[in-house]
């Protein structure tokens, strides 16, 4: 990861597009979720098992053009449900 460069003074310069870049990716990973919101992969598995976060699940196996039964899947995540995930967490202080 690259640091952030340094003012005159010395100190760190935070740019303020923290955006991980997706190169234009709708599906990422768990990892790439987690870091899309600054959380780690396990709280990015307790929102799926918890129902909160939808995931995408894409063949791998294929025979003669088909799923093979039982093959594993690829579980994605969809940047669109990130992006809902954080708008009904935001809430408003009083």
């Amino acid at each position: 990861m690259k640091r952030a460069p340094l003012d005159p003074t010395g100190e760190r310069v935070r740019t303020t597009d923290t955006t991980p870049k997706l190169n234009g990716a709708r599906l990422v990973s768990k990892e790439g979720a987690g870091h899309y919101l600054g959380a780690s992969k396990q709280t990015i598995e307790r929102l799926i098992w918890a129902g909160k976060l939808p995931v995408v699940k894409l063949p791998v196996a294929f025979v003669n053009n088909r799923v093979k039964d039982g093959a594993s899947r690829r579980v994605l995540i969809d940047v669109k449900d990130l992006d809902a995930l954080i708008e009904r967490s935001k809430e408003t202080m009083r």
